[in-house]
């Protein structure tokens, strides 16, 4: 694959069809499996900026971390 991610991202369905016509993607299907990939790692980076400190945390220090960071309300 030719294009990095934030590129693919930032790029119209139009613009992304021109570059695939051009070959500098390849095909729908790598252009699909980088969408998902980048969507995996903007998950695991905001599991490491919100979940493993608020694991760490003592308890004590715990309660003003929530007053701080609000978990996002289960609905």
């Amino acid at each position: 694959m030719y294009v990095w991610v934030a590129e693919m991202q930032s790029k119209t369905r139009r613009e992304v069809r021109g570059m695939e016509l051009e070959g500098r993607v390849q095909h729908r299907r790598a252009r699909e499996s980088m969408k998902s990939a980048a969507r995996a790692m903007c998950k695991a980076v905001n599991y490491w900026r919100m979940e493993i400190p608020r694991i760490l945390l003592a308890p004590k220090l715990k309660r003003n971390y929530d007053t701080l960071f609000p978990r996002k309300m289960a609905n």
